[in-house]
């Protein structure tokens, strides 16, 4: 677990000062958990048969929810390693995959789920302990989909860090956040698409 540990250090050099980390952290989990989600839709019924899985672009978007989960922890002022090395009393991790089976599909929902748990449990319960289960449930859910992949969190994590520290070589800076290439690349399709549908010439 002490990879854990070094990995939220290096995840907390691309989090802003001065906001409200646990709510970031929250939204971001949801957010990143469902683009693996959508990730895997499409490539189970949208793309043509034989095409391989799309392996490097979950290990990014894993990475990017661990970097929500960290994110979280250090909001929460907590060390990641020491909310997910032990399993609370409340977690649903066991029966939720024993029922669905395990599969790629199975994880990235679940990563999903208990992502959409976090948020509720602070907001609308306001528990601590089904915060803390939910939390390690999501960890465990992306440690099963890292495995069904053939990687390791431990990777997803590395290739995470590797590309922050190329985005943002001097730390976390909000204008190249906002303006990055693959934004004007697909609001430039968004547009070309608009303007197709519309017959605009």
């Amino acid at each position: 677990m002490a990879f854990l540990n070094i990995y939220q250090k290096y995840a907390q050099r691309t989090s802003p000062d001065g906001h409200d980390r646990i709510l970031n952290g929250l939204l971001g989990l949801i957010g990143e958990s469902g683009e693996i989600v959508d990730l895997i839709k499409k490539y189970k019924f949208q793309s043509t048969k034989g095409t391989p899985l799309p392996k490097e672009r979950l290990i990014e978007e894993i990475g990017d929810v661990m970097w929500y989960l960290a994110e979280l922890a250090t909001g929460l002022r907590k060390e990641l390693s020491g909310l997910v090395e032990k399993k609370p009393i409340y977690s649903l991790f066991d029966p939720f995959v024993y029922g669905m089976g395990k599969s790629v599909e199975t994880a990235a929902a679940l990563t999903a789920h208990f992502a959409g748990k976090c948020f509720i449990s602070i907001n609308f319960e306001e528990n601590a302990m089904i915060l803390q289960a939910s939390l390690y449930d999501t960890y465990c859910s992306l440690k099963l989909l890292c495995e069904l992949i053939g990687t390791t969190i431990e990777y997803a994590g590395k290739v995470n860090i590797d590309k922050l520290k190329e985005r943002y070589p001097d730390g976390f800076d909000a204008e190249k956040s906002m303006n990055r290439p693959e934004y004007a690349k697909s609001e430039q399709e968004s547009e070309h698409l608009f303007i197709r549908r519309n017959k605009i010439t």
